[in-house]
């Protein structure tokens, strides 16, 4: 974490975005799976995907939204991991990102598992279809 830090302070003297954002990301996920800080994490998630919208990287920003999404899966709010997911898929699927839209769904078909809705879950598929209904 601390060299993480150190990189994010270089890369915004050196006015680096992308950089910065990508450092947000990697210090998001160090808390996220490593410590277990989930505020910390939102909010480091929450600085990358800002700085994805402003530049704007929809795809990176996408990729962040799902690591906010499995944070939220973390803390339970399986309610918001569905709205993420959906939004992302959405998203994906119009770019023609197959891959970011299938990681998308996987995220929704957990959360649904997650919260006991286990029909739903099972209509998780591949190739994409229409998203999983409510």
């Amino acid at each position: 974490i601390a060299a993480a830090r150190s990189a994010l302070e270089r890369f915004a003297r050196l006015g680096s975005r992308v950089q910065q954002a990508r450092m947000m990301r990697l210090l998001g996920t160090s808390y996220l799976r490593r410590l277990h800080r989930l505020e910390r994490a939102r909010r480091w998630y929450r600085e990358a995907l800002h700085i994805y919208r402003q530049l704007p990287d929809e795809a990176s920003a996408d990729a962040v939204q799902l690591d906010l999404a499995r944070t939220e899966l973390t803390a339970g709010n399986y309610d918001l991991v569905l709205e993420i997911a959906r939004e992302v898929a959405s998203r994906a699927g119009r770019r023609g990102d197959l891959a970011r839209q299938a990681e998308a769904r996987l995220e929704e078909a957990k959360a649904c598992w997650y919260r006991g809705d286990y029909q739903r879950a099972r209509r998780w598929k591949w190739p994409p279809g229409p998203a999983i209904p409510a």
